[in-house]
C-alpha cells in the first residue's frame, strides 16, 4: 500500500495515524512511499 493512497482514503495524515494506531509523529518516520507491512495490514 502507497502512503500518497492512504492519505487519499482517509483525508489526512491525523486520520492515517489514527487509523493505523500510531502517533502523527511515527507516520513522519515512514521511509518512502509505501506504508510499513504491519500497518498496511491494520489499514486494508
Amino acid at each position: 500500500m502507497l502512503k500518497t493512497d492512504a492519505l487519499l482514503y482517509f483525508g489526512s495524515k491525523t486520520k492515517l495515524a489514527q487509523a493505523a494506531g500510531i502517533r502523527l509523529a511515527s507516520l513522519y518516520s515512514w521511509k518512502g512511499d509505501l506504508v510499513p507491512e504491519g500497518r498496511a495490514m491494520r489499514l486494508a
